[in-house]
């Protein structure tokens, strides 16, 4: 707006120039900012007059465009999943939220792809991009946020079945968790027994059990077994199983004891021995240095001994509990081969398992992909698995490879 504009033969701004104008009256000019425009003041041009030049400038500003959210993927996970989200417009994304609790991880992958991990608090709800200058995207489903349920196994199991010295005995592991056992006394074998009604894991075959000499007065032999693994630190609320047998004279109390650096052991608790093979569990949960450690070594120790004689232990097992239970990916459509065989089928109390695999974890999950219990084979790929507690339902049974359905009465 200003005054005398007929005949205005150009309009600039700061120095160049605009390819389209109008003079709409003597007062009054429409112009288009022209590409490559600059912060600066406006100028009217006339040919035979002085050129006005505005008092103040104008700013040339940036348009910003609009991200879009086309989809995101997986659609559920719990804190912690990395969530992949597609659409548009992304760089210079300054935010992302799940429902409405922000992201405190997040990468700009490219203008089109973000990831973003669900972050603590983060319930069910759409997701956002938010972008400085521009319109939030907006999902047009929901991200739903699930809930990991803990998950209690076996993480170490030991029969003693297979092995000539404590560095070749192969336990059963849980996947991520190693295990190791060692002695203070040369690697002796005994008649050993199947595992009692009460073991964490069935150990159906009375094999080999471990044995040591008679200590009296002292914890000074012993038996010793380490975990560790990727996957120790998930676990919490330890407890562990063994069948101890003495003989007549042998050594009567059984100390259990632990250590989190493999030299400084505490002493947890101890146990009477009897002269048949017994089971007895020792209930660590209250322990909390073991909850999340990197490794544990647990240490039985022998003492109590009235003459000569010797000390035997079978079905060794540690169990702990993981939050670190669901599975996803799982499809019923991957039902049933020949290779994993149960009954009854449908169940109640307890399944009866035959895999063609000895020494292997068997794992029964729901349809929403959570395991609710796990067991492991003995050394001719028998289990059982207690179902005790678990809803009327259809369920996965899985052990490598193989998969099948499992009904709950």
């Amino acid at each position: 707006t200003g005054t005398n504009f007929t005949g205005a033969t150009g309009v600039t701004f700061n120095t160049t120039a605009a390819t389209s104008f109008t003079v709409a009256s003597a007062t009054s000019i429409t112009a288009t900012v022209p590409t490559g425009a600059t912060t600066g003041t406006i100028k009217v041009l006339k040919t035979g007059a002085t050129t006005a030049t505005s008092a103040a400038s104008f700013t040339v500003t940036t348009v910003v465009a609009n991200p879009t959210i086309t989809s995101f993927t997986p659609a559920s996970g719990p804190v912690g999943t990395v969530v992949t989200i597609t659409g548009t417009n992304f760089t210079g994304a300054t935010g992302v939220t799940f429902n409405t609790t922000a992201a405190t991880s997040f990468t700009v992958a490219s203008a089109t792809s973000i990831t973003a991990t669900v972050p603590t608090g983060a319930t069910t709800g759409t997701i956002k991009v938010l972008k400085t200058g521009a319109t939030t995207a907006t999902s047009a489903t929901s991200f739903t946020v699930t809930t990991v349920s803990a998950v209690t196994r076996t993480i170490a199991n030991y029969n003693f079945n297979s092995g000539t010295t404590y560095a070749t005995l192969v336990p059963i592991t849980a996947s991520g968790v190693t295990s190791t056992a060692t002695s203070s006394e040369a690697f002796t074998t005994f008649a050993g027994t199947a595992s009692g009604a009460t073991a964490f894991t069935a150990n159906t075959t009375a094999g080999n059990a471990v044995a040591m000499a008679n200590s009296s007065g002292t914890n000074t032999r012993y038996f010793q077994f380490a975990v560790g693994g990727a996957s120790l630190p998930s676990y919490s609320g330890y407890k562990l199983y063994v069948q101890p047998q003495r003989s007549a004279t042998g050594a009567a109390t059984l100390t259990l004891s632990y250590s989190t650096n493999g030299t400084t052991f505490t002493t947890a608790t101890t146990a009477a021995v009897g002269t048949a093979f017994t089971g007895l569990t020792f209930d660590l949960t209250g322990v909390t240095p073991l909850n999340g450690a990197a490794n544990i070594t647990f240490r039985l120790a022998a003492s109590g001994a009235t003459g000569t004689g010797t000390l035997r232990i079978d079905n060794f097992q540690v169990q702990a509990t993981s939050s670190a239970g669901r599975v996803t990916g799982l499809s019923e459509a991957v039902n049933a081969i020949t290779a994993l065989s149960v009954w009854p089928n449908p169940a109640h109390g307890t399944l009866n398992i035959q895999s063609a695999a000895p020494a292997t974890t068997v794992q029964l999950f729901d349809l929403t992909g959570r395991e609710v219990r796990q067991t492991l084979t003995d050394g001719v790929g028998a289990a059982s698995l207690n179902l005790n507690g678990l809803p009327a339902a259809i369920y996965l049974l899985r052990s490598g490879s193989s998969t099948q359905r499992v009904v709950v009465e």
